[in-house]
């Protein structure tokens, strides 16, 4: 029998499994690097160095928990953002929506159905709601279309009798309409929002089982994303406070509700501002409430959708029958959301044309007339509109986009005939906008050319 060398005997030693071919790669720097030395004619000679801290697992398995060096343990990648975003750690593959959760139990209080789907806890399932709309749900809703039908009324009868109320200044005429046009679209959010519950949880339900059963990894291509949602969180607050400020130290009659108590002429000035304060608060505290909440829950939805597709492109294991049947079923799924954004879509299609139109009058033609404070919120929503067209508009052209590649990609590989003939059945995941049709490439630059040419149209007609 012959005699054993030293690395065998260390390893008889410390248990340790024995390798003849070449050595594991180890990775780390040369003081946290254990010293391992190949001999490509004998065994692996492994030469013990006390204190290392980054020594390659399968050396050491079966070694004894106290014979083994520590290791040091990985540690989750942060953010790359602004540092207030920095402490955020990447545990899930919607990072970038932790901010949504932070707020999810005062908006839960106003509007139940985001604290049932359960988005505040990404890593839970949403469940069906018992409740669909709650009493306060209910009556900052119906408060809302209370006011919406009192807007249009006070301006269908000035255009229609073609009497001019002295009250009704250029200003406040195009802020009541900008107003009217936001409660309107929050209106047609909380509808769709109600009707298709249901949708909406099957849905998020069905694609994160797909995402879960596709083990990724958390990725950070949605940062910028990610940063304007949390941008629109401060939303919630300031704007409901800042409209509600703006009759007290701006202009007694700078929005609509000034028509609901000017004919009390047995209640005081300031006490007609104290009557309409609660009124403004709640009302755009609601309105606020609903389109930032669907904006999160929209921009975390659709590019799910996109990296479901791209991971079956990317994965080198994945088996053909698998990829087709979650593709089947991306598709059913989307088909439901191109459901549950029928209406949304359909007017959504028009409010950027029309806000961004009427805020470019104001900052032309009306700079010297409106209040300093007034074009400032003007301004800040011309770019906060450009953003959200800019950024939102790719994540929907990405689906199509995914869906092609998708196709493309195993067009390419060396399958048989009849999954061939399957692959020709799968059609492309498209996001549809309403009845006007699809989101392509082309979509954002004509949305965008629609708006700067009936903002320019207006400016130089007026």
């Amino acid at each position: 029998m012959a005699k054993r060398g030293l690395g065998q005997k260390v390893a008889r030693t410390l248990k340790i499994r024995f390798f003849h071919r070449k050595a594991p790669e180890t990775r780390g720097t040369n003081n946290e690097r254990s010293a391992i030395e190949t001999d490509t004619k004998g065994p692996l000679l492994i030469k013990f160095i006390a204190g290392n801290t980054a020594i390659n697992g399968a050396v050491y398995a079966g070694t004894p928990k106290e014979l083994r060096p520590p290791v040091e343990k990985k540690r989750g990648v942060k953010i790359k953002s602004w540092p207030f975003f920095r402490r955020q750690r990447a545990t899930s593959y919607l990072a970038f929506c932790e901010g949504f959760s932070k707020i999810r139990k005062i908006i839960g209080h106003f509007l139940p159905t985001i604290h049932n789907l359960g988005l505040g806890k990404l890593d839970t399932p949403p469940n069906h709601p018992h409740d669909k709309i709650g009493p306060p749900l209910f009556l900052l809703t119906s408060l809302t279309l209370v006011l919406n039908l009192f807007y249009i009324y006070i301006f269908s009868y000035e255009i229609f009798t073609r009497v001019r109320d002295v009250d009704i200044t250029l200003s406040l005429g195009l802020v009541s309409i900008l107003t009217t046009w936001i409660q309107i679209y929050a209106s047609v959010l909380m509808l769709s929002w109600v009707r298709k519950i249901d949708q909406l949880c099957f849905v998020l339900k069905n694609l994160l089982k797909i995402w879960e059963s596709q083990k990724p990894r958390a990725d950070h291509n949605d940062s910028h994303l990610g940063l304007l949602l949390h941008l629109l969180i401060p939303l919630l607050i300031t704007n409901p406070l800042g409209v509600a400020f703006t009759p007290i130290f701006i202009d007694n009659k700078s929005d609509p509700t000034y028509f609901l108590f000017r004919n009390w002429t047995d209640v005081p000035p300031f006490g007609k501002i104290l009557l309409r304060l609660p009124i403004l608060i709640l009302n755009h505290f609601h309105c606020s409430v609903i389109i930032v909440g669907w904006f999160i829950i929209m921009g975390n939805t659709i590019p799910l959708v996109t990296k479901c597709v791209k991971i079956m492109c990317s994965s080198k294991d994945i088996i053909f029958e698998n990829a087709f049947r979650k593709y089947r079923e991306l598709q059913i799924i989307t088909e439901a959301l191109n459901q549950i954004l029928y209406l949304t879509f359909s007017s959504l299609v028009f409010i950027p044309v029309i806000c961004f139109t009427m805020f470019s009058y104001i900052l032309v033609k009306l700079v010297a007339v409106v209040p300093f404070l007034v074009t400032f919120i003007v301004t800040s929503f011309i770019f906060l509109e450009i953003a959200l067209v800019h950024l939102g508009m790719p994540l929907m052209t990405d689906v199509s986009l995914s869906a092609q590649d998708f196709i493309r990609i195993w067009k390419l590989k060396e399958i048989s005939g009849w999954r061939r003939r399957r692959l020709r059945s799968c059609k492309l995941l498209k996001v549809a906008i309403g009845p006007f049709g699809y989101v392509g490439k082309g979509s954002r630059g004509a949305l965008f050319s629609k708006m700067f040419d009936c903002a320019l149209s207006l400016i130089i007609s007026v």
